[in-house]
């Protein structure tokens, strides 16, 4: 408590009373009021989550639908997850991409999907179910690699080496700064890899595109992470890449 009265000390000389005030109802819903309203379901590209609570409609700084969450990598998802694919997904987040490359690859295909946060890996099997693709979708609690940075708590994930990834035909890494890793260790071919870049966690998406192309693939398209936060993606590099295998194209 004697933090939180010398931040709001600090707050008041700096920035005045008013300021003082809206962030303390902020602090206060977000703190005590919001974790114990109700979930609501709301949509992300499209896709189901519970993502939202009973309350969040009353305050401006809290999301509900969000027609272009992840836009940039879940068109990636879509260009090139074909009926019938094998896709492993590192980084469930709200488990949109798992849910729309279970989609795309439909019931003759299967999602891999591994999460490294425990309550994150919840929300992810909770979207697959509410989506009902949960029929061909399987989520591990799992850090693949290193864990530079999880969603929440870890708990006590399963340690998987990059070398032991399923064999796929579709990767898709959103796994926070663990990326260049993976596809330096991984064992696998698959024919096309759709990577978000993580520049604030080191490496840059220079640096990734360097490794597919060692790798054997060629980058077709690099771009921001998300149209709507156009200016954090480029502060933070934040930038998703699609890159297919040489032998495939």
């Amino acid at each position: 408590m004697a933090a939180l009265r010398k931040k709001a000390v600090e707050i008041w000389r700096e920035d005045g009373p008013i300021t003082l005030g809206k962030k303390s109802v902020r602090f206060g819903y977000d703190t005590w009021v919001r974790p114990v309203l109700p979930k609501r379901i709301v949509t992300y590209n499209g896709v189901l989550v519970r993502a939202s609570r009973f309350g969040d409609s009353l305050v401006p700084w809290h999301t509900r639908d969000v027609p272009g969450y992840e836009s940039a990598l879940i068109e990636g998802i879509r260009q090139h997850v074909e009926i019938g694919d094998k896709v492993t997904v590192v980084g469930g987040g709200w488990g949109v991409s798992t849910v729309e490359a279970a989609k795309q690859a439909g019931t003759e295909g299967q999602v891999i999907t591994f999460e490294g946060g425990a309550k994150t890996a919840e929300n992810v099997k909770d979207t697959v179910r509410l989506n009902d693709v949960d029929d061909h979708v399987s989520v591990q609690h799992a850090v693949v690699g290193k864990a530079i940075s999880l969603r929440g708590e870890g708990g006590l994930p399963e340690v998987v080496p990059p070398i032991d990834l399923p064999d796929c035909d579709v990767l898709v890494l959103d796994c926070e700064g663990a990326e260049t890793g993976i596809l330096r260790e991984m064992n696998i071919r698959p024919r096309a890899v759709i990577v978000e870049t993580h520049g604030m966690f080191d490496p840059p998406e220079a640096v990734v595109r360097d490794r597919l192309d060692q790798e054997g693939y060629e980058t077709i398209e690099n771009t921001v992470a998300e149209e709507r936060v156009r200016d954090f993606c480029e502060e933070n590099g934040i930038y998703v890449v699609w890159a297919i295998s040489h032998d495939k194209i």
